[in-house]
C-alpha cells in the first residue's frame, strides 16, 4: 500500500474521532497499522483511542510497543500507560512522562531566552502548556502513590504536597523543583 493510502486511512480515522465514531476510527487505525506496524505516532493514536474505548489490555500492549520503539518520542504514551497501570508500575510510567516533559520544558526555556518579540511570546505560551502538563502528571503521581500504599497516613503528606504545590513546582527553576520533589519523596519519620 502506498504511503498516501496509509495517510488517507489515518485522516479517515481522525475524522471519525472528531465525529465520535470511535469504533470506526479504531478500524481505520488498525488497517493503517497493518501496513505500518512500527509507526509510533500511529501506535500512540491507536493506544489513546483504545484507552477511550475502555480496552485497557489492548491499549497497554499498543502503547508499550510504541515506547519500546521510541522511548523518548511521546510523553503522552507514558502518561496513558500510567493511567492504565497501578502501583509502582504506574508511578514509574508517570515519572518517565514527566522526565520527557521536563526535557521539553528545558528546550523551550532555551528557545524563549534566545528568541525576541512575538516568537518569544509563542515560546512562552508553549512553555506554559508544558508546565501545566507537568503539574497534571505530578498530581497523577501523587494519586498513584496514595493508592499504592495501604496506609493513607503515609501517603497523605506527599499527596498534599504534590496537589497543593505542583503549580509552584512546575514553574520553579530545576534546582528548586528537584529539591522540593526530593522532600516530597522522602519517607516521613514516625514520632
Amino acid at each position: 500500500m502506498a504511503m498516501a493510502d496509509v495517510g488517507a486511512l489515518i485522516e479517515r480515522a481522525e475524522r471519525c474521532v472528531d465525529t465520535f465514531e470511535l469504533p470506526l476510527a479504531l478500524k481505520f487505525y488498525e488497517r493503517a497499522l497493518a501496513f505500518e506496524p512500527d509507526n509510533c505516532a500511529l501506535l500512540d493514536a491507536t493506544g489513546e483511542l483504545l484507552l477511550r474505548l475502555g480496552e485497557a489490555e489492548r491499549a497497554v500492549a499498543v502503547l508499550e510497543k510504541s515506547v519500546s520503539l521510541a522511548p523518548n518520542a511521546n510523553f503522552a504514551a507514558y502518561l496513558n500507560l500510567g493511567q492504565l497501570q497501578s502501583g509502582t508500575a504506574a508511578v514509574q510510567r508517570f515519572e518517565q512522562g514527566v522526565e520527557l516533559l521536563r526535557a521539553r520544558e528545558r528546550a523551550l526555556r532555551k528557545r524563549a531566552a534566545k528568541v525576541k518579540a512575538m516568537a518569544g511570546v509563542e515560546a512562552r505560551d508553549e512553555l506554559s502548556v508544558v508546565q501545566q502538563q507537568i503539574c497534571s502528571a505530578l498530581c497523577a503521581i501523587a494519586e498513584a502513590r496514595a493508592h499504592r500504599r495501604p496506609s493513607r497516613d503515609r501517603a497523605r503528606p506527599r499527596l498534599h504536597f504534590l496537589t497543593r504545590y505542583a503549580p509552584l513546582v512546575a514553574n520553579s527553576e530545576p534546582d528548586a523543583r528537584n529539591a522540593a520533589l526530593a522532600t516530597a519523596r522522602r519517607p516521613r519519620r514516625s514520632t
